[in-house]
């Protein structure tokens, strides 16, 4: 069995070795010769594979590494870019906020930093809890404004687009005066909204500054990036042209010596 084995490991380094170093049968010193002639001429062949293969595997590295620094580099300014695009969402995403003078509140308006909600509440039977349904007003362009009838006092706000709604106030639930509280509590914090979303406004500008800026950036690294990457593609083909000549070149004159032209 180990004879067996041996022999089927030798026929197969025969054959490897005569694929890599092919000759007639008049030349076969040219593959197994031992004569420095004949050493000299497997040493060149096997010299130009390898300058081709280490060449290749150098450029081709080198195009790789080019493509991945443009990646990576573009890959960190979009990334800032989803940040900053994010954070300019976050300041101008914004809800209701805190509860404003609660004890003031009348009805169904409730005051909050940013909205006024209309807020109207009915039984849905015994044992079950009551309905709360709600109409939320920005408090950004909101007009207010409060007036008096015979029977009841009301607080009446117009929206930006002309939409009104009023809350109205019978004298026989109600105070007046402190209808009125409600509507100057209303009015004040409608300008602290107004001074919240200017500076929000001014921040959005300047997130929007460093958008523009970061954009303009990414152009550039893309375009310094594609350059360097053409650049080391082209030096990568001029290089696998040069070592494939000189391998051509290599095998030419293997087949002058040993009558067989190498495959590889």
């Amino acid at each position: 069995m180990a004879w067996w084995v041996a022999g089927v490991v030798v026929v197969c380094l025969a054959g490897w070795w005569f694929f890599n170093y092919p000759c007639d049968a008049g030349h076969w010193r040219y593959s197994v010769g031992l004569g420095a002639d004949e050493r000299a001429a497997r040493k060149a062949l096997r010299a130009a594979r390898s300058a081709k293969r280490d060449t290749c595997r150098a450029v081709d590295l080198d195009v790789a590494q080019a493509e991945r620094r443009l990646s990576d580099a573009v890959g960190k300014y979009e990334q800032r870019l989803r940040e900053r695009k994010a954070a300019k969402e976050a300041l101008l995403r914004v809800g209701p906020g805190e509860k404003v003078a609660p004890g003031r509140w009348l009805g169904e308006l409730e005051l909050y930093e940013h909205a006024l909600l209309f807020v109207h509440e009915e039984d849905r039977g015994e044992g079950e809890p009551r309905r709360r349904t709600t109409e939320q007003w920005p408090l950004a362009g909101l007009e207010v404004s409060w007036d008096t009838a015979q029977t009841y006092a009301y607080i009446e706000v117009k929206g930006p687009k002309g939409k009104r709604r009023s809350a109205r106030y019978p004298y026989t639930e109600y105070d007046e005066a402190a209808v009125h509280v409600l509507h100057d509590e209303i009015c004040n914090q409608v300008v602290e909204d107004a001074d919240f979303w200017r500076e929000r406004r001014a921040e959005a500008a300047e997130v929007d500054a460093e958008i523009a800026r970061l954009k303009a950036e990414l152009a550039r690294t893309e375009e310094t990036g594609r350059a360097e990457v053409a650049k080391a593609g082209k030096y990568a083909a001029t290089e696998r042209e040069r070592v494939g000549a000189l391998l051509r070149a290599a095998q030419d004159t293997w087949k002058e010596q040993a009558s067989r032209r190498p495959r590889r």
